[in-house]
């Protein structure tokens, strides 16, 4: 698994950890099994994706336009 959050300087106090917390690959043990329900749930077809989709602001009023 693997994600792509922005590492702020004060995430390792708030995460308590380096997990996520740094940018470099972590191995944290205890996640093994949460990692083998994610490989079998992507094995059985399931997906769940995000699309943002930021609409146009208009910098002079700070209100947006379709």
């Amino acid at each position: 698994m693997a994600d792509s959050l922005a590492r702020p300087p004060a995430a390792r106090q708030v995460t308590g950890g380096p997990a996520f917390a740094v940018r470099a690959p972590q191995a944290v043990s205890e996640q093994r099994g949460r990692a083998a329900e994610v490989a079998a749930d992507r094995d059985a077809g399931l997906a769940v994706s995000l699309r943002l989709e930021p609409g146009r602001a208009d910098s002079r009023r700070g209100t947006s336009r379709p």
